[in-house]
């Protein structure tokens, strides 16, 4: 249905929002602890910075497997206008794609009924490929190994605490990160914040705030 609504709307935010909208209608009893489990914690932010890190590791793994990055034609044939447009849509667009990968997630689960801790973590990897397959039309065949092990940390950490919120702001920062290092003039602030030695800087600085955070909060009297 989003890819359906999004071609005939010729608008991605109008197929992302019919999808997201009967996700939830079809979803209703799991969607309420979905909503019950995005709460803002002290560990959010240095949570969605290691799942950053271990997410660009593992794509970064996947393309030195292939020898190359299946997505690196498209990617940079995005202009910055088209860029610009893809930014403001994607705190609609991803939410509903990792709606799309919690309920791959539970369907596996639902089929394999895992009971053991190797069967979990099978679940968690066939997961991952099956949204992986959801990128194939896009994007090519290769993708699929890509997008897998790109959000398989994503995956386990779903099984690991139910949290959706941390993933979701995984997904924004690394989609926002692709688009501004690559589509951004290059001359642009945008352009250099995507650098990964600044990102790295700035994760690390937001890494060390939520801990400060995280020890004023237990410091103050109960």
């Amino acid at each position: 249905m989003v890819l359906v609504m999004g071609h005939a709307a010729h608008s991605s935010a109008i197929g992302y929002g019919y999808g997201g909208a009967l996700f939830v209608f079809l979803s209703w009893p799991l969607m309420r602890a979905v909503v019950r489990s995005l709460v803002w914690t002290d560990s959010t932010i240095w949570q969605t910075i290691l799942l950053v890190i271990a997410s660009l590791a593992m794509g970064t793994l996947a393309d030195k497997m292939l020898g190359f990055n299946p997505q690196a034609n498209k990617i940079h044939q995005i202009t910055w206008p088209q860029g610009q447009h893809m930014l403001w849509q994607f705190p609609l667009v991803l939410p509903v794609e990792n709606l799309i990968l919690l309920g791959g997630l539970i369907a596996v689960w639902q089929l394999v009924r895992p009971k053991t801790a190797f069967e979990r973590l099978m679940v968690a990897v066939a997961a991952a490929f099956v949204f992986g397959l959801w990128h194939v039309p896009a994007w090519g065949g290769w993708t699929m190994l890509v997008i897998g092990l790109t959000v398989l940390p994503w995956t386990l950490y779903l099984l690991a605490t139910g949290d959706m919120l941390v993933p979701v702001l995984a997904h924004i920062v690394m989609d926002t990160l692709a688009v501004l290092g690559t589509a951004a003039p290059a001359e642009s602030l945008t352009r250099k914040m995507a650098d990964p030695v600044l990102l790295l800087l700035l994760l690390g600085l937001g890494l060390l705030w939520s801990l400060y955070r995280e020890g004023e909060r237990r410091r103050r009297p109960s």
